[in-house]
């Protein structure tokens, strides 16, 4: 147990990123709203992926947003987000099946994201292509070209 003077510097002093994830977790947990649930894990998700480039902690809450049964559009957002998530950890193919999914909501404006996400992906996919190709060309002596 801590004493009161522990506790007053513990929270005194944390960290701002740090308390801030902590009050939007004790609003999911002391809430029942789901939608309010939602939007806090949505706020610590952004705040996991903006500051702390936490990738596995951001995963996990939006991943729990898409569980509950919200009637707003965040879990769409949410999963626009699963999307990022997953080309930052280079899973292009896990991101695309991701948002093809969401390229079938009947909403223009995800249709819309998605679309733009897609062309990313095709970018990065061209990207890396090149990359190999380049990479074979490494490898080939000078003496082969020259043959």
């Amino acid at each position: 147990m801590l004493s009161r003077i522990q506790w007053h510097c513990r929270r005194k002093y944390a960290h701002p990123i740090t308390t801030s994830i902590q009050q939007y977790e004790s609003i999911v947990t002391e809430y029942r709203n789901p939608d309010l649930a939602a939007q806090a894990l949505f706020r610590i998700g952004v705040i996991k992926f903006d500051k702390l480039f936490d990738l596995d902690g951001v995963f996990a809450a939006f991943t729990r947003i898409k569980k509950l049964p919200s009637t707003t559009n965040i879990i769409q957002d949410a999963g626009l987000k699963i999307g990022d998530i997953q080309t930052a950890r280079n899973d292009l193919a896990s991101a695309r099946q991701n948002i093809i999914q969401l390229s079938r909501i009947s909403l223009v404006v995800y249709q819309d994201q998605a679309a733009f996400k897609l062309a990313e992906l095709n970018i990065l996919k061209g990207i890396r292509y090149s990359l190999s190709i380049l990479k074979r060309f490494n490898t080939i002596s000078v003496t082969d070209l020259s043959e």
